[in-house]
């Protein structure tokens, strides 16, 4: 890579970007000259710095960087493990919520 960077500001309209799927920060697009007569385009977390891969082309693929930022999925290790920690909350809930009710019998 190398080359000239530019940020959103100066990429002109874009597909609006959602937050970051990993810490909820803001996400930015950036576009790279990496040849005489091609550019590559990304977005990144400005927050924890993760980003998709660059999309090379002719021209910036503002567009096409966008969607796979707000479409990309989640890794099936991630989403396993976002399972998880959903039931074990879910699971510590309800023994939470039975402990409260059972003190509340004793003091009645």
């Amino acid at each position: 890579m190398g080359g000239r960077i530019s940020h959103r500001d100066s990429l002109g309209p874009m597909t609006d970007l959602k937050p970051c799927p990993f810490c909820g920060g803001d996400a930015e697009p950036v576009s790279s000259q990496v040849a005489e007569d091609g550019t590559e385009t990304w977005v990144y977390c400005k927050h924890c710095g993760a980003r998709t891969e660059g999309i090379e082309a002719a021209y910036s693929e503002h567009e096409a960087a966008a969607i796979e930022w707000n479409e990309r999925p989640l890794f099936q290790v991630e989403r396993e493990r976002v399972d998880d920690l959903e039931t074990a909350l879910r699971l510590a809930n309800i023994a939470l919520d039975n402990s409260l009710k059972e003190l509340k019998a004793t003091n009645d």
